[in-house]
């Protein structure tokens, strides 16, 4: 799972291991603010087109495998109502989306609803320097989260402490060694991280969050935002992101245990004030009652 072996029999004995929450990297949401803002800032070239095709994603709610292929005959008029239809690659589900903001259709017309081709590896790439771009406007682009490392950023940690140990005993690098050296070396200044990677008090991994966005947090995004209406159920939700299973969907909803905290204690309080107003009611009429 960490890339060491892709031989198809060890992914297939491996294939059902359970992952718990404190091994999984952090997996961000963005907000309806920090997506206005994202959509506001002028942008060019590539970063203006991962951009928008980002927010269609975050708009139909969909994977990346089908949001960046959607095309004019993916916009349907039903009862003068407009909806997103598609057949998702993954399950082979078909589900239909409404159109519930006419920022989908200003994305749509701007490229003619013929978006350029771009690679999830771009995407996943490019995403992060729009995201830094906004850090410099909205300061929760920066906010730091707990994650965990990659297999490839451990191994890549690992070889830069053995170079920075080979450096201070004096031991001459290789050509190859240097060039990892400096590439490294680069990285750990960017993000003034110790070795490698920053870290907290406790020694876990944090990362800003515009450098936890990838092309899947605008399906996840949009999602979390959808159920924080708060005037869908979760079969309606379903319906839009087509996941067959309670438990799947249950995954993508990314609020805090602290935001949770806050919801659960409003509705607390609003059950709360229901009962005494309704408990001064009755107290009201039967002293009416008693005067009588």
């Amino acid at each position: 799972m960490e890339g060491y072996n892709k031989n198809a029999v060890s992914l297939r004995v491996w294939k059902d291991r359970t992952i718990k929450e404190i091994d999984k990297r952090a997996e961000i949401y963005l907000t309806d603010e920090e997506i206005d803002a994202m959509y506001d800032m002028e942008l060019t070239g590539e970063n203006e087109i991962v951009r928008d095709i980002f927010l269609l994603g975050y708009f139909s709610c969909q994977r990346y495998s089908d949001y960046c292929k959607l095309r004019e005959e993916n916009f349907i008029t039903y009862n003068k109502s407009g909806l997103i239809t598609l057949t998702q690659k993954k399950t082979g589900k078909k589900v239909e989306v409404p159109i519930f903001d006419d920022r989908v259709y200003e994305l749509c017309e701007k490229y003619n609803y013929n978006f350029p081709d771009i690679t999830a590896q771009k995407m996943n790439l490019k995403i992060k320097v729009v995201g830094y771009e906004l850090s410099k406007t909205v300061p929760s682009f920066c906010e730091k989260y707990v994650t965990v490392l990659t297999g490839v950023e451990k191994r890549s940690e690992q070889t830069y402490e053995r170079l920075l140990k080979k450096k201070k005993d004096g031991i001459k690098f290789t050509e190859n060694e240097r060039k990892w050296f400096h590439k490294l070396d680069r990285v750990a200044k960017l993000r003034n991280g110790s070795p490698l990677w920053e870290r907290n008090k406790h020694g876990e991994v944090i990362r800003a969050k515009y450098e936890l966005i990838c092309s899947h947090t605008a399906r996840r995004s949009g999602t979390t935002n959808l159920y924080k209406l708060g005037v869908l159920s979760d079969l309606e939700l379903r319906s839009i992101t087509g996941h067959e299973s309670q438990k799947n969907f249950e995954g993508y909803i990314r609020i805090g245990i602290s935001e949770q905290a806050l919801r659960v204690g409003d509705k607390i309080k609003a059950a709360m004030g229901a009962k005494k107003r309704l408990t001064s009611r009755k107290t009201l009429s039967g002293f009416q009652l008693s005067t009588k």
